[in-house]
């Protein structure tokens, strides 16, 4: 299967979520972006990895609480 790349402007969200009961989970990973929706099925450790690495380039926002 060819490989596809999708240029989503400034993405909105990076959700990642999971369907069906645990040992049967389906993981998902989702971009929102520019009026597109891209969601890509992948394992429970690519789903964490892809988190982990997002957390280290996107800066967090600022807190309501100050």
């Amino acid at each position: 299967m060819p490989s596809q790349s999708f240029d989503l402007g400034d993405v909105a969200m990076f959700p990642v979520g999971a369907i069906g009961e645990p040992g049967q989970r389906l993981f998902y990973f989702q971009a929102f972006g520019a009026g597109t929706e891209v969601c890509i099925k992948c394992e429970k450790v690519q789903a964490l990895t892809l988190a982990t690495q997002l957390m280290t380039v996107i800066p967090p926002l600022p807190s309501d609480a100050e």
